[in-house]
């Protein structure tokens, strides 16, 4: 270790990104099948009552 040295980051921001949007997708994805959850769900509701 060497005093007033800066220390380099090991974090790819590209990388870092395409983490991002990976779990931006699978979040979008998530959201998608509840939503088509609770319109399937409401269906039967109405085809019940």
């Amino acid at each position: 270790m060497t005093q007033g040295a800066l220390e380099g980051s090991n974090v790819d921001p590209a990388q870092e990104m395409v983490n991002l949007m990976i779990g931006q997708q699978g979040f979008a994805a998530s959201i998608k099948v509840m939503q088509t959850t609770a319109a399937m769900l409401g269906t039967v509701l109405d085809i019940r009552a």
